[in-house]
Order: structure tokens, then C-alpha cells, then sequence
């Protein structure tokens, strides 16, 4: 990678770059879509909340709790916990390609540069191909289809908060 760099990246990398960060946002508008919906609140008013939520995991979170509190079905449930436990994978595949610096050089060869540290330092110059970036964007695109299918379910099968205890629904009383 020591040749000159050309002026831009590939263009069809920076499509494939361009097509993972656009799907991945899918995945989050369906789990706070979701979200909004399970808590029985206009998707105004829970932007306002969910916006507030960094990351994906405790964005999850909180529809796992509401699920509970809502006496979803346990099959729900189940399958949202999975999708909990299985997106760190494309999750971490997705933040290496959107938040990883891209290097090029005229011959052709693109890399990008890991630099992560989770318990140990790791950083590398990391080549990659377009085939590499396109099984990265079909991997991602099933937990953006997974995502939606979540959202639909939830759209479906309404919990049914009525039969929740009043003291569950407000275990605190404002004491004013």
C-alpha cells in the first residue's frame, strides 16, 4: 500500500461502503419502529427516547424489557433474544467498514486499517475485495430482513398491557 494514492476510492467499494452503512440503518429504524410500537407511543414521542439510546444492544434491551412488561408471547421473546445474541457478528463487521479508515493504491489493491482493542491491540492494514464487501452486505442485509420480520411480529401479535397490574405499571407513586 506504499504506492501514490489515486484522488477517490473504487466506486463500486465506495457503493458496497455506501449500500452496508444504508442497510444497517434498516436494522435500527425496524428495532425502534418496534420499540415505539410496544410501548404504545407515537413514533414521535419515542424517537425522542430511543434517539437518546447509543447503541443497538440497548436499544434491544429496552424492547426486551417492554416485551416482558407487555406479556408478549414467549416465542416473541425467544426470537428477539436470539437476534440479540446472534447481531454482535454483523454488527462488528458493520462498524469495521464504516468506521475503518479505506487505503488504496494504484494497482488496484484496497485495504482497510483495524485498529481495535477489545482486550488486546489488533491493527492491521486488512486487504479486501469486492467479493469480501459483498458477502459483508449479504450478511448484513439477512439481520436487516431479520430486523423487519421482528417488527412485523411485533405489529401482529399486540401485547396485552391491559391485564397488567396497575402497581406494576407505576411501582413508584410521584409523592408529590
Amino acid at each position: 500500500m506504499s504506492d501514490t494514492l489515486p484522488e477517490e476510492l473504487n466506486p463500486d467499494y465506495a457503493i458496497l461502503i455506501g449500500r452496508v452503512a444504508s442497510s444497517w440503518s434498516a436494522v435500527e429504524a425496524n428495532i425502534n419502529f418496534a420499540t415505539w410500537a410496544v410501548a404504545g407511543i407515537a413514533p414521535a414521542l419515542g424517537a425522542c427516547m430511543t434517539a437518546q439510546i447509543n447503541s443497538l444492544d440497548g436499544r434491544l434491551r429496552a424492547l426486551l424489557a417492554l416485551l416482558k412488561l407487555r406479556r408478549a408471547p414467549a416465542s416473541l421473546i425467544k426470537n428477539v433474544n436470539k437476534f440479540a445474541d446472534e447481531i454482535r457478528g454483523p454488527n462488528e463487521r458493520r462498524n469495521r467498514i464504516i468506521h475503518d479508515a479505506w487505503y488504496w493504491n494504484s494497482s488496484g489493491q484496497v485495504a482497510r486499517m483495524e485498529v481495535v482493542a477489545p482486550r488486546k491491540l489488533k491493527m492491521d492494514l486488512i486487504e479486501t475485495s469486492l467479493d469480501d464487501l459483498r458477502n459483508d452486505l449479504v450478511y448484513v442485509r439477512e439481520f436487516t430482513a431479520r430486523a423487519v420480520s421482528i417488527k412485523e411480529s411485533i405489529y401482529a401479535a399486540p401485547p396485552s398491557l391491559p391485564g397488567i397490574p396497575p402497581e406494576e405499571l407505576e411501582p413508584i407513586v410521584d409523592p408529590r
